[in-house]
């Protein structure tokens, strides 16, 4: 995760410590949320982006749309309405968080389709992956293949990356072109961090190398988790370089780039 840095004076435009998305100082070390408050700016941000995510979802043909909500368990397998949990929507945050700590709440306002963006396609990985995988539970109830079959739940996973381009797409703001774009190509790394995770299961333990694994972790996970911040970045309309110094940041945590204050 990224290591939120704290000045004593925060820049013109940018949200002061302990605003919500800004971490304050805390027992954890400087600018590090404790789990109380990490707890709560992930509830904050769930209410934030989920009328988003509703609403692209309900745009669905409906059998996608069955299925995408009963993956997100907002339904039952037999369509009827569901409180399930639709996970703890890290990503997300850390696109809002970036945007708020560069340019304050109206950053943070802005980058909301940003946000439900990165939420969508870390959801398509999800459905891809439990097929793949085999996974039989995911948030404490049988995955969506397991119920509807491989073929829908593959289907329900292209559907969600293309909301989540669309919505990109139709967002008038002037960062979303790039966002659509760095969205797109964090996809093709995650899609490599996949067939590097399929290819090793293939071989035998002492035939995979700890940097083949950290390379494979990297693409797989990391690559996501820095999008998601390089989005929030480039919503709140710093020059490219820092939206690259974020992305390193939650890529390779606790890395000298991580607590740089560019």
């Amino acid at each position: 995760m990224t290591e939120y840095v704290t000045r004593t004076r925060p820049r013109p435009g940018e949200a002061r410590e302990g605003e919500r998305g800004i971490p304050s100082q805390t027992h954890g070390g400087p600018g590090v949320p404790d789990g109380q408050e990490a707890a709560a700016i992930l509830e904050e941000t769930r209410g934030s982006v989920d009328p988003a995510l509703r609403a692209a979802l309900d745009s669905l043909p409906g059998s996608l749309r069955r299925i995408s909500r009963y993956h997100f368990g907002w339904e039952h397998a037999d369509g009827t309405p569901a409180a399930g949990n639709a996970g703890k929507a890290i990503r997300p945050a850390l696109v809002l968080a970036a945007a708020t700590a560069l340019g304050g709440p109206a950053a943070r306002t802005a980058a909301l389709p940003a946000a439900a963006a990165v939420e969508l396609v870390h959801n398509f990985t999800l459905l891809h992956d439990d097929v793949m995988d085999r996974d039989t539970t995911r948030r404490h109830r049988p995955t969506a293949w397991t119920v509807f079959g491989d073929a829908d739940a593959i289907l329900a996973g292209d559907a969600l990356q293309a909301l989540a381009l669309g919505m990109l797409a139709a967002d008038p703001h002037p960062a979303s072109a790039a966002a659509a774009a760095r969205l797109a190509a964090c996809v093709v790394e995650l899609c490599a961090g996949q067939h590097s995770d399929t290819a090793m299961e293939r071989r035998g333990p002492a035939e995979v190398t700890l940097d083949e694994v950290l390379a494979m972790a990297e693409a797989k996970t990391g690559a996501l988790l820095g999008c998601a911040c390089a989005l929030g970045a480039l919503y709140a309309g710093p020059p490219r370089r820092t939206s690259r110094h974020w992305t390193r940041s939650a890529v390779r945590p606790g890395s000298p780039s991580s607590s740089s204050t560019t």
